[in-house]
């Protein structure tokens, strides 16, 4: 079989390289790479975009759908639709390919709260959610599939699976709560007078245990180490139960042990619509007795 291609004098140009007279360096360093090197071209310095992008820390892409090369994000601005104030002020998302994406950090601060669940991987590129074992990857940019990605420096995450992972830790800390160390906590942990100070709309509570007892102290922070993480969303569900007994305020409430010296426990935030907007419970306790002289 023969197969013959006809080309047209306008289409068919040659373009001479030659090797460059003269090193390149990068960083300080010489670059050589035998396999993709620099070229010369009438004066010019020709670089492989695969290097370009090697160097550059850009995202260099073969779009095989469309036969094209694409550089950076993979996906062109008009294919994003942005949604400002989605649900509440302050909070943008994007439409892509029929899913919502919400700004990740707005949409847990000023929405849902939770936050405090989860931690970024900056290796792996994902967001790791505490305590039922979930992650997000984060996408350089939207492509199809994306749980998440990053568009001009701000991170999106699909809304569906931020939802999914909350609706997940709040079924554990339900499941927690049935246990017979959620009753210990309580008892050890009463409130017993809440202040509400003039023209607030949070009431502050301090819940402090107090024992000069050193094998209860023990006993209490034998507790706490032993639920590990748990303890956060038993001291979160807690802090929720002691605000629904007065729903129109939002409650501050601070959690200490006191033996020879004050041993703080954390801080929950939570306001009038039962959000927690902020938690920070430590999750091992040292109550050994020390000297302060």
């Amino acid at each position: 079989m023969c197969l013959t291609v006809t080309v047209s004098a306008e289409s068919a140009k040659e373009f001479i390289l030659t090797n460059l007279k003269f090193p390149v360096f990068l960083n300080g360093s010489e670059y050589v790479n035998n396999d993709l090197p620099f070229m010369n071209y009438k004066g010019n310095t020709y670089v492989p975009l695969k290097i370009t992008g090697e160097i550059l820390g850009t995202r260099v892409n073969w779009n095989e759908e469309h036969r094209r090369v694409e550089i950076g994000t993979p996906v062109q601005n008009d294919k994003l639709e942005i949604i400002q104030n989605y649900k509440r002020q302050n909070i943008n998302a994007i439409d892509f390919q029929g899913e919502i994406f919400v700004s990740f950090s707005r949409y847990l601060d000023e929405y849902t709260g939770g936050r405090q669940y989860f931690t970024y991987d900056a290796d792996k590129k994902e967001l790791i959610a505490k305590h039922v074992g979930k992650s997000i990857v984060i996408n350089d940019g939207a492509i199809t599939g994306s749980q998440g990605f990053i568009h001009y420096g701000t991170t999106y995450v699909k809304e569906s699976v931020i939802n999914e992972i909350l609706d997940l830790i709040k079924m554990e800390s339900e499941k927690l709560a049935e246990k017979e160390e959620y009753q210990k906590l309580k008892n050890y942990f009463k409130v017993d007078n809440k202040t509400l100070l003039p023209g607030n709309t949070t009431v502050s509570v301090t819940s402090a245990f107090s024992s000069n007892n050193q094998s209860v102290l023990d006993d209490v922070a034998e507790l706490i180490n032993q639920l590990g993480d748990d303890a956060q969303l038993l001291f979160e569900f807690y802090a929720q139960e002691i605000q629904k007994q007065n729903p129109q305020y939002g409650l501050q409430i601070n959690f200490f042990i006191l033996g020879d010296r004050v041993h703080d426990i954390g801080i929950v935030q939570i306001d009038a619509n039962g959000v927690i907007k902020n938690s920070n419970i430590v999750n091992k306790v040292d109550v050994s007795k020390v000297n302060l002289n």
